[in-house]
């Protein structure tokens, strides 16, 4: 069926709505017989209130995953990640995004190069348009298949751009386009999308060292007592 008007997505601040729990997320929606939007889908991450976030301030490298800062709708970490796939012939390595982003333009391959050594390095990579991402280099064959993820650079963007990607990667049609509203007017929930139980979370800080899902626990623990 085709909904007629917005779709509103409010985000709780939940700490690892990672790219298979978004999917889960979709997928409901569209049980629900959703499969077109005549509208907009509207996301609403205002739980928290939150200064400017500084993605260079600790090393100066702001693109280290480890840099992204917390948000109300936190996306697979704030993270997008770049998959590289050498090609059975040996010519070219495909160049996947993950997540699926809209509106944003990634070469789509490079040409392979002898060995491996600093494959990061000899890609010749260019963030600095976050819509026009370049890998103007070679890519080494004896690397195989790996993955580069980088703090996406348009942080403020990233959750829109995740979230059209993954609906029409889905089959979700739009005639709208995808936008955040801080405070949005709320309206009946069709799907809840429920966060992992916090001692999971708490153990997934721990393991992996994730210092924005640590900042995401905290501000939700303080966000539901100012509740």
């Amino acid at each position: 069926g085709t909904l007629q008007g917005n779709l509103l997505v409010k985000g709780s601040g939940d700490p690892k709505l990672v790219v298979e729990r978004l999917q889960d997320l979709i997928n409901a929606i569209r049980a629900r017989g959703i499969r077109d939007i005549n509208g907009d889908i509207v996301l609403d991450d205002g739980i928290f209130r939150l200064p400017p976030h500084d993605a260079a301030a600790f090393d100066d490298d702001p693109l280290r995953p480890y840099n992204a800062g917390p948000d109300g709708l936190l996306v697979n970490f704030g993270a997008l990640v770049f998959k590289f796939q050498p090609d059975a012939g040996g010519r070219t390595a495909r160049v996947v995004t993950e997540p699926p982003v809209a509106g944003i333009e990634v070469t789509p391959e490079v040409p392979l190069a002898k060995g491996c050594g600093d494959w990061r390095g000899r890609l010749g990579a260019d963030f600095s348009d976050p819509l026009n991402i370049r890998f103007t280099g070679r890519y080494g064959a004896a690397c195989g298949e790996r993955d580069w993820a980088i703090a996406y650079p348009d942080a403020g963007h990233f959750a829109e751009r995740v979230f059209e990607g993954m609906w029409r990667a889905s089959g979700g049609g739009l005639s709208g386009r995808v936008r955040t509203q801080r405070g949005a007017p709320p309206g009946q929930p069709w799907v809840t999308g429920l966060s992992l139980p916090l001692a999971q979370i708490i153990a997934d800080v721990n393991k992996l060292s994730n210092n924005v899902m640590a900042q995401q626990v905290f501000l939700t623990l303080s966000a539901a007592g100012d509740g």
